[in-house]
């Protein structure tokens, strides 16, 4: 693997909830005429095919890291449709990656969508830093075994011994 893909996209929370709740709903914006008596084919379709559309469109948009090992560059960008807009950059000499376990106290504000939780999370933030000991880029997992692997595994590729410093 010649280059590693870090890609930041969650279903299930901020507007990607949206953007499935919207494809949901335009989805059965599609199917209502069948069970709900006087509702209009054709209001039906158009609903759903703005729903669909415009919730497949958010569920497009995510950000996300490229590191080519081989060409020693590093992509940091935001995709909309597939297409990744960001500038490739010259990968400085990687003197160490560090593994750091981040808590804090998460709350959904009440937004009328998603339910008002509250709660401990935990993420785990790989961080490369180079010769100075300035942050060259940092990769945010949410569960530890995956943290560790990718982070085991670029630094094996960058030839720099892992610093994990999780909690366990």
């Amino acid at each position: 693997m010649d280059i590693y893909h870090h890609k930041r996209w969650s279903p299930f929370s901020g507007p990607h909830l949206l953007g499935l709740l919207f494809t949901l709903a335009g989805a059965f914006s599609f199917v209502s005429p069948y069970f709900i008596e006087g509702t209009s084919p054709d209001r039906s379709l158009y609903i759903g095919i703005g729903g669909v559309c415009f919730g497949l469109l958010v569920l497009s948009v995510y950000g996300g890291t490229l590191i080519d090992f081989k060409g020693k560059r590093i992509k940091t960008y935001y995709a909309v449709l597939g297409y990744r807009f960001g500038e490739w950059k010259e990968l400085p000499d990687i003197a160490s990656v560090r593994l750091i376990a981040h808590s804090y106290k998460d709350t959904n504000v009440a937004n009328g969508i998603s339910p008002t939780l509250s709660g401990e999370v935990t993420d785990y933030v790989g961080i490369l830093y180079d010769q100075e000991e300035q942050p060259v880029a940092s990769l945010v997992y949410a569960r530890e075994k995956k943290a560790i692997h990718e982070i085991s595994m670029i630094a094996d590729r960058l030839g720099v011994t892992p610093d994990f410093l999780v909690a366990g």
